[in-house]
């Protein structure tokens, strides 16, 4: 694989997505090379795309696409395109990225959300997270980010998947969604959320780290629950 040409296109279109106005239509003939290179096959020659930006609840951009006479809006992962155009597209990763961001979500109901209101406060001024008391680490109060301490978030994911006898997959398929309101993928199944927040909730134990020393951690592999 040409990792430098890869590189250059990755951020020729982060560059170009800079420079669009967020909730503006716009069409794109660098967009529309790479929508021929989607895995999901949505190119079409009979098919005119319009492309938009929007906001999701944290201040993420995201881009959609609009295909023909549709008014319906669809997420467009842009980077899988390059990825698939550079031979480099992995399925399976892609599902288990949304299931995994997905259950990320609903732990932001329990201990985890607790956790974060008692030890981060935003920033207006700097538009970050800061640490109430600095990086357990270094003591940098700068991008405070909660961290699972002990164990891996994706530890207790794969262990609560083992006990219930289920996989990515099947989690993929039945249980989580895309919301199109929130711009985000969700479980969509409230009893899993319930079970699931009370199995994340008895393992999990956080810290508070900047963003140089949570890129630096270290933490134990779960062993397995009973």
């Amino acid at each position: 694989m040409d990792y430098l040409n890869y590189n250059l296109e990755i951020d020729n279109i982060k560059n170009f997505l800079n420079n669009i106005e967020t909730t503006k239509y716009f069409e794109s003939r660098l967009i529309d090379d790479l929508v021929k290179h989607s895995p999901k096959n949505i190119y079409s020659s009979n098919n005119k795309f319009k492309y938009v930006l929007r906001k999701n609840n944290y201040g993420t951009r995201t881009l959609y696409y609009i295909a023909g006479s549709y008014n319906r809006e669809y997420p467009f992962n842009w980077r899988n395109c390059i990825k698939n155009k550079h031979n480099i597209y992995d399925p399976q990763y892609e599902i288990n990225l949304r299931v995994r961001t997905s259950f990320r979500e609903v732990i932001k109901l329990g201990t985890y959300g607790d956790y974060s209101r008692k030890h981060t406060i935003y920033n207006k001024d700097i538009k970050q997270r800061m640490s109430v008391n600095g990086c357990d680490i270094c003591g940098v109060k700068k991008r405070g980010q909660i961290d699972h301490y002990g164990v891996f978030f994706v530890d207790i994911l794969d262990s609560y998947i083992k006990k219930n006898n289920l996989s990515y997959n099947i989690l993929y398929e039945k249980y989580i969604k895309f919301d199109n309101n929130l711009k985000r993928w969700n479980v969509n199944d409230p009893k899993m959320i319930n079970e699931w927040l009370w199995f994340h909730d008895q393992l999990a134990s956080y810290r508070i780290l900047c963003e140089t020393c949570n890129k630096k951690k270290e933490n134990k592999p779960i062993l397995e629950h009973t």
